[in-house]
């Protein structure tokens, strides 16, 4: 399990796809609610 701040956009949307892509379970979250 991983948990991703910041996961809508940039670094942190990266991270997310990289990690889903690898088989873990994400959490992602971002102040811009919308952009997820």
């Amino acid at each position: 399990m991983v948990a991703i701040t910041g996961g809508a956009s940039g670094i942190g949307l990266a991270v997310a796809r990289a990690a889903a892509a690898a088989g873990w379970h994400i959490a992602v979250a971002d102040r811009d609610r919308a952009a997820l």
